[in-house]
């Protein structure tokens, strides 16, 4: 009996873990079509307000107007589908980001200080070489050469 009680919970948890699975599938390609959606529509909004942007509303006020509205309204859509919303959980993730804001700038401090050093060596070059030239220069000079 205790077999059989043994067996009947491994067979239970096996179903649990296979639908959790088949959720989290269904769930994943929701949000995959969400995602697609969500970017066609905002990058179409976007892009239909750029058009009537630069083209001057095709000669309407009225069209140039409803361009200077579907551009920030695309942009909206664009940020709030690719952070998952505008609220507290996308200045959340936003947070979450700022380690790479962090590398980044360390990253470009490291380059910017390489090139630092890089340019004080060729002015220290270039200052040698200035001192021989004019030194060669006054040697000419001396000597009645120039």
């Amino acid at each position: 009996m205790v077999e059989t009680l043994d067996q009947s919970i491994r067979e239970d948890q096996a179903k649990e873990l296979a639908d959790e699975l088949q959720f989290a599938r269904k769930a994943r390609k929701v949000d995959n079509v969400r995602l697609s959606v969500g970017l066609s529509v905002g990058f179409t909004v976007l892009l239909s307000g750029t058009i009537l942007i630069f083209s001057n509303g095709f000669g309407s006020l009225a069209l140039l107007a409803w361009g200077f509205l579907f551009l920030p309204m695309g942009l909206w859509i664009v940020a709030s589908v690719a952070l998952g919303g505008l609220g507290p959980s996308a200045w959340y993730r936003l947070w979450q980001y700022r380690i790479f804001l962090f590398w980044w700038t360390w990253i470009t401090t490291e380059e910017s200080e390489e090139y630092d050093e890089i340019e004080e060596s060729e002015k220290a070059e270039n200052i040698e070489a200035r001192n021989a030239s004019d030194k060669s220069r006054r040697e000419r000079r001396e000597s009645g050469g120039d």
